[in-house]
């Protein structure tokens, strides 16, 4: 990101970098902004979004992992399933359902999560997440290279940390 780019936003609280942001060019004044107001950094882990945290001394939390889309053609429904991480509280899965109309043929769509322990990633492989969602979304999670990642950075970081 270029020079000035991120003083356009005075009031930011949270600033989510994508894992293609290999830098950022920041003014001692944006520095000390961005402390004065705790902005929370979100990204992958082993990223430049971490390295920047930690370097500007700020807090970091992985970003929400977009995980499968699943077409439910008995209710003509479509839902979006996002793993989501919270600054306070357990992480959770996120169902974004959407559903045409009204009608009497329609479930009425809507929105839930379903919480999960805050050490749901210990010891879990991406085939035994996979396993706990319907057979229907295997592949599009198993093909999930960001949730990879995590999964095996997050058990790799609790292995380094039980080694010390």
């Amino acid at each position: 990101m270029g020079e000035g780019y991120l003083d356009a936003f005075p009031k930011m609280r949270c600033l989510i970098l994508a894992r293609t942001v290999k830098s950022a060019a920041i003014s001692p004044e944006l520095d000390k902004r961005l402390r004065k107001n705790k902005v929370l950094i979100r990204g992958e882990y082993d990223t430049f979004a971490e390295r920047f945290a930690l370097e500007k001394g700020l807090k970091f939390l992985h970003c929400d992992i977009p995980l499968a889309e699943d077409y439910i053609e008995i209710g003509h429904e479509h839902d979006i399933i996002t793993l989501r991480f919270h600054e306070k509280g357990a992480p959770d899965i996120h169902y974004n359902c959407f559903t045409p109309g009204s009608s009497a043929g329609s479930f009425g769509g809507g929105e839930y999560a379903e919480e999960l322990p805050r050490d749901f990633y210990v010891g879990c492989t991406l085939e035994q997440f996979a396993g706990s969602f319907p057979e229907r979304l295997h592949e599009q999670l198993i093909a999930n290279e960001m949730l990879r990642r995590f999964l095996d950075s997050a058990n790799r970081r609790r292995n380094n940390r039980r080694e010390k």
